[in-house]
């Protein structure tokens, strides 16, 4: 009976060193969350990876904010892809369909909320070392700011979304050229930059129709400024 005690905490002792849960666990939890849930969850899931800064962890940060915008939806992404096939994967074809509109937070309406979460889903996508990923965080990163541009997002978003009453080709092609013509050229240069070198450079995607489309917006240059200019201005002038 006397070595009862000490033999209790010596398997206390073992216990928090072998049944502590490890980073891969949360991770798997995280996954195995995401797996199951739809857009309304996806944040939640998100939380189950609080703290933990690998690769794995920041994939599923990544994944979790375009859940969360229902990026997933079967539908929206083969609207994007036919608006990407029919456009010549001009990176401004899809931006309707690309920004992050979902509300976020407690200002539903807040246009710096959504440019805000696109920019973090970039930097997680970024860290998670996903070159998939991370064009289509740029993408969405341009998409954001320049729909965040105009009074009315949701116009834009209609206009260019096929499922929608609204939609309208050609109003879709002229909102999204004042959206990318108001939006910061630095700002867009940057996503963009990024894009063509994390994702495209020395990558199986590097002679994709869409990674071309980013080598001829950066056209040798590292400027963010000069490379927003080039996209506002790729299929041609911005109107006065």
């Amino acid at each position: 009976m006397k070595l009862q005690t000490p033999l209790i905490l010596a398997l206390s002792l073992v216990c928090v060193t072998a049944c502590k849960k490890k980073d891969v666990d949360y991770v798997a939890e995280a996954q195995d969350c995401l797996d199951k849930t739809d857009s309304s969850g996806a944040l939640e899931c998100m939380q189950k990876v609080e703290g933990i800064e690998t690769e794995s962890a920041y994939l599923i940060r990544c994944s979790a904010n375009f859940i969360y915008q229902e990026f997933m939806d079967p539908v929206r992404l083969s609207n994007i892809a036919e608006q990407m096939k029919a456009s010549n994967s001009s990176p401004l074809a899809a931006i309707g369909l690309l920004a992050f509109s979902k509300p976020v937070g407690n200002n539903p309406t807040a246009a710096t909320a959504r440019t805000n979460l696109s920019t973090a889903t970039m930097d997680y996508c970024t860290k998670a070392k996903s070159k998939g990923m991370l064009l289509l965080s740029s993408m969405a990163q341009i998409a954001t700011v320049a729909s965040s541009a105009l009074p009315d997002t949701e116009e834009l978003i209609n206009a260019c979304d096929p499922n929608s009453p609204g939609y309208d080709a050609n109003d879709c092609k002229d909102k999204a050229k004042e959206a990318i013509c108001e939006a910061s050229p630095a700002v867009i240069g940057e996503a963009a930059l990024a894009a063509y070198q994390q994702s495209c450079l020395g990558s199986s995607q590097q002679n994709s129709s869409v990674c071309e489309q980013f080598a001829a917006i950066t056209n040798g240059t590292t400027d963010p400024t000069t490379i927003g200019t080039n996209l506002q201005t790729q299929d041609g002038p911005c109107p006065p």
